[in-house]
C-alpha cells in the first residue's frame, strides 16, 4: 500500500493509492488550524516525520508511521504535538473519500443506516431526512463502542480508524462516521458527540456534547491510531475485533469480577426466581419487581406483573427452575403448564404475553398502542425451549402430552406459513395467523424450533422447512442484515440478532452434519461479538458501579437503540461453548468465559446488597449516559435475567469448568493460581461459598489426581472427566497423566 503526498493549507494529508485521504488537524476552543505534511509510505517503510504547524506559532509536531501485521494488515501512527502557547485543544484524525454506498460498523453501537427510516423508536440514524435522530454525520465517546474503532464498506474499499485504546489521557476518544460530501471515518481527542447526545437522562434535550484537551506552553501531547485501507471486504471487523482482544489479552487488560461460583449463583437465582417473581395463584413469572418500595410495602415487590412466553420471562426461565430441581422445579413446571395448556392463540402459535387481563398481543417498539399481532422469536424462543423441557421431562421418565401438543401447534403453524423462498415472517395476526411483515430477521430463530419439532417428531416436513429457512436467512446473515429480533426494537440491528441466527444455525448443522450451516452459525457468532464488551469502563468510584469496582469485559451492549450492557448472550452460551469445540477457536472460548464473569456482579446475596432483596438481579448497567447516568444500575429485578443465568450456568456445569488439553482452558479464571505446564494446574477457591469444578480431560491425558490422590473419572458424549469440590480458600494442584 502507497500513500501519495499531497499538501493543504491546513492539514496533514496523506492519499492512499486508489483515491482514500487521510488528514489529522489541529483545532483549539478560539480557532482552526493544522498541519502541512508530505507524507509517503510504501510497504514495509518506517517513516519519520516532523513540521510546523500553520497558524499556530511555536506549536510543532512530529509523527511516526509504519506499517504492522496482524490478521488484518494495517498501518499504524504514533504522533506527538508540542503546544506552543496555552490552550484548549482538540485533534482530529480523517480518512476521506473512501467511496459511495458506504455500511458503517461502529461495535455495537452503530450498524449500516442504524435503523428503519419508519422505526417507532428514535436513535441516531444515518441519512438525509428532516428528522431530529437522523443524520449525514455522528460522533460518539468511545464508550458507546464494544471496542475502539469505526469501520465503513462502500463499492471501493473496506476501511477503519482504530484508536489504541477508548481512553486518552484522562478523557475519552470520539469515534465517527461521515457521509455528507464524502464517505469519511474519524477519531476526535477528546470526544465529541453530535449532532445531538444519546443521552435522554441529561434533561437537555439531547444537545450535542463538544469536550476539549486543556495543555500549556511547551507541553507534549501524543495519540497513536491505526488505518486500514484494503479491497472490498465486509467482515473486516472480524479480524480486527480478535486483533484487539489478543493485545487487550496480553496486556492484562481483560480481568472479570465475578461474585460467587456458578453453582452458588444458580442455586441463589433459583431462590430469587421462586421468591420475587412467581405468583404460585396465576402460575406466572412476573416480569420484574422492584429493588425496593419505598413506603408500599408488597408481598413480591411486583413491578410489572405480565409475563411474555419468552424473551422477557415465561418458559426458558421456568425451563430453568425445572432443572434446578426441589420447589423450584414444581413452580417452573407449573409456569410450563400454564403456558402449554392455555397459552395457544386462534392462530395456533403462542400468545406472545400473559397479562392479569388475559392473554394478549406482542410489543411493536412499546408496551402500549401495538398492534393485534404475534412476533416470530417470542414465539419460537417460547417453542424451543418447550421442546427443551420436553426432552429432559421424557429424559427423566415422565411424558408431558399437553407440553408435546402446544409445541408441535406451534411449529406447525408456522411450517404452514413458510413463503416458498423460505421466509417465515417476523410479524403475524394472532387471529387469522396471516403474516403482516415479512421484513427483518425475528423468524431465523424458529430455524431451532422447526429442527426441535423434527427431533420429537420424526416428521421430515419440518427439518426440510428448517432447511429452507436456512437457505432463505443465510444470505441476511452473511450480509450481516440482521434485525429485528426484540419486541422493543422492530427492524432495527440489536445484539439478540446474532444470538437468534446463532442457536438456530448450530441446531441444524447439529439435525444434518452439514457443515454449511455450520459456516453460517460461525458468522454469525463472529457479528453477535461485535456487541461484546473487550474493554473495561472507567467508572467515577463515586458511582454505584465505580463503587464497585464493576467490570464491563463481557457485557453486551442491548442494542444501538437501548444503550445498556446486559446478560442475554447467556441464551447461546451453550452453543457459543460447542463452536470452540468444534472450530479449535479459542477466541470463542476467551469471550463466553468474560461474559460469564460479567454476569456475576451485582448479585444480591443478602437483602439490601446492592439496595436490593436476597436474590435479585438487574437487566441493565449504564456504562454510558443514556437513560440512567453512566455509572448506574436499573434498580429493577428482571425474571430473564435469573432464568438465563441459571439455565448458562447448568449448562456449564454439564459441559465442564476446566479443560486440560495441549493447553488449559478455565471458565473459573479467578480460581487459576499457576500453571506451569499443560497438565498441570494450582488451584485456589477465591470465593466465599464451596467451589465444584467438572475437569475435563482432552488428548493426550487419561487419569488425574488432585495433591497425587488419583480422581475417580466418568465418561459421557464430550468425554472423560471429574468433579472436584474445593472450600474457600482451599487450593489444590491438580495433575493430568497419559
Amino acid at each position: 500500500m502507497i500513500f501519495q503526498p499531497l499538501l493543504a493549507s491546513t492539514i496533514g494529508i496523506a492519499q492512499f493509492e486508489g483515491g482514500p485521504r487521510l488528514r489529522v488537524t489541529l483545532e483549539t476552543a478560539e480557532t482552526q488550524g493544522g498541519l502541512i505534511a508530505e507524507l509517503e509510505l510504501s510497504q514495509g517503510e518506517r517513516r519519520q516525520l516532523h513540521g510546523s504547524i500553520a497558524g499556530f506559532a511555536g506549536w510543532q509536531w512530529q509523527a511516526t508511521l509504519y506499517p504492522i501485521e496482524e490478521s488484518i494488515e494495517r498501518w499504524r501512527c504514533e504522533l506527538e504535538v508540542t503546544a506552543g502557547s496555552d490552550a484548549a485543544i482538540a485533534l482530529t484524525v480523517r480518512l476521506d473519500d473512501l467511496g459511495p454506498e458506504p455500511r458503517w460498523l461502529i461495535p455495537a453501537t452503530f450498524y449500516d443506516a442504524n435503523r428503519p427510516a419508519d422505526s417507532p423508536r428514535r436513535y441516531p440514524r444515518w441519512g438525509d431526512e428532516a428528522e431530529p435522530w437522523t443524520a449525514m454525520t455522528w460522533c460518539f465517546s468511545a464508550e458507546r463502542a464494544a471496542a475502539p474503532f469505526t469501520s465503513v464498506h462502500t463499492e471501493h474499499h473496506c476501511a477503519a480508524l482504530i484508536a489504541d485504546a477508548p481512553y486518552w489521557n484522562d478523557t475519552i476518544v470520539g469515534l465517527g462516521l461521515d457521509g455528507a460530501d464524502r464517505t469519511s471515518l474519524l477519531l476526535r481527542y477528546p470526544y465529541a458527540e453530535t449532532p445531538r447526545s444519546y443521552a435522554p437522562c441529561r434533561g437537555d434535550d439531547c444537545a450535542p456534547v463538544i469536550t476539549w484537551h486543556s495543555v500549556t506552553t511547551n507541553q507534549r501531547v501524543t495519540l497513536a491510531f491505526e488505518i486500514v485501507v484494503a479491497e472490498r471486504e465486509l467482515q473486516i471487523y472480524m479480524g480486527l475485533l480478535r486483533d484487539l482482544y489478543a493485545r487487550a489479552s496480553a496486556n492484562h487488560e481483560l480481568e472479570t469480577k465475578p461474585w460467587m461460583p456458578m453453582d452458588a449463583a444458580a442455586a441463589l437465582l433459583a431462590d430469587g426466581l421462586v421468591r420475587w417473581h412467581y405468583d404460585p395463584e396465576a402460575a406466572v413469572l412476573a416480569e420484574t419487581t422492584a429493588f425496593e418500595h419505598y413506603f408500599r410495602q408488597t408481598e413480591r415487590q411486583t413491578d410489572r406483573a405480565s409475563m411474555h412466553v419468552a424473551w422477557l420471562s415465561g418458559i426458558p426461565s421456568a425451563f430453568a427452575l425445572l432443572r434446578q430441581g426441589g420447589a423450584a422445579a414444581e413452580a417452573g413446571r407449573r409456569v410450563i403448564d400454564h403456558i402449554a395448556r392455555d397459552g395457544l392463540a386462534p392462530c395456533g402459535a403462542f400468545w406472545a404475553q400473559w397479562t392479569p387481563n388475559g392473554w394478549d398481543t406482542c410489543w411493536y417498539g412499546s408496551p402500549e398502542d401495538s398492534p393485534p399481532w404475534l412476533q416470530a422469536a417470542t414465539t419460537a424462543e417460547a417453542t424451543i425451549f418447550l421442546i427443551q423441557a420436553i426432552e429432559y421431562e421424557r429424559a427423566q421418565g415422565r411424558a408431558q402430552p399437553d407440553w408435546e401438543a402446544a409445541a408441535l401447534s406451534n411449529v406447525r403453524f408456522v411450517a404452514d406459513r413458510q413463503r416458498a423462498d423460505g421466509n417465515l415472517g417476523s410479524y403475524y395476526d394472532a387471529h387469522t395467523g396471516e403474516v403482516t411483515i415479512w421484513d427483518g430477521t425475528p423468524g431465523v430463530k424458529w430455524i431451532a424450533a422447526l429442527v426441535g419439532g423434527w427431533r420429537l417428531t420424526g416428521d421430515d416436513r419440518l427439518l426440510r422447512a428448517a432447511e429452507r429457512a436456512g437457505s432463505y436467512y443465510e444470505r441476511l446473515v452473511y450480509a450481516d442484515r440482521l434485525r429485528g429480533a426484540p419486541e422493543d426494537v422492530p427492524l432495527g440491528p440489536t445484539s439478540e440478532d446474532g444470538y437468534c441466527a446463532l442457536r438456530g444455525y448450530w441446531d441444524l448443522y447439529v439435525a444434518t452434519n452439514n457443515t454449511r450451516w455450520l459456516a453460517v452459525a460461525w458468522h454469525a457468532l463472529d457479528w453477535t461479538l461485535t456487541f461484546r464488551w473487550l474493554y473495561n469502563v472507567r467508572f467515577d468510584p463515586r458511582t454505584f458501579l465505580g463503587s464497585l469496582d464493576f467490570r464491563t469485559v463481557g457485557g453486551d451492549l442491548a442494542s444501538p437503540s437501548n444503550q445498556h450492557l446486559h446478560t442475554y448472550g447467556l441464551i447461546v452460551l451453550p452453543e457459543q461453548l460447542k463452536l470452540w469445540r468444534r472450530l479449535h477457536d479459542d477466541y470463542y472460548f476467551d469471550t463466553a468465559r468474560d461474559l460469564l464473569g460479567f454476569a456475576r456482579q451485582t448479585l444480591a446475596r443478602v437483602d439490601g446488597e446492592c439496595n436490593a432483596r436476597r436474590g435479585m438481579l438487574s437487566e441493565q448497567w449504564f456504562h454510558v449516559d443514556w437513560t440512567h447516568p453512566k455509572g448506574a444500575m436499573l434498580a429493577l429485578a428482571h425474571a430473564w435475567c435469573n432464568g438465563l443465568a441459571i439455565y448458562a450456568f447448568q449448562e456449564v456445569a454439564q459441559f465442564g469448568h476446566l479443560w486440560l488439553g495441549e493447553r488449559v482452558w478455565m471458565l473459573e479464571p479467578t480460581a487459576l493460581l499457576d500453571n506451569p505446564a499443560p497438565e498441570r494446574v494450582r488451584l485456589c477457591n477465591p470465593f466465599a461459598e464451596p467451589l465444584t469444578l467438572r475437569v475435563r480431560l482432552l488428548e493426550p491425558w487419561r487419569a488425574l489426581h488432585a495433591d497425587d490422590q488419583p480422581l475417580a473419572l466418568a465418561d459421557d458424549d464430550l468425554g472423560p472427566y471429574a468433579e472436584i469440590t474445593l472450600e474457600p480458600k482451599q487450593e489444590v494442584t491438580l495433575a493430568a497423566q497419559s
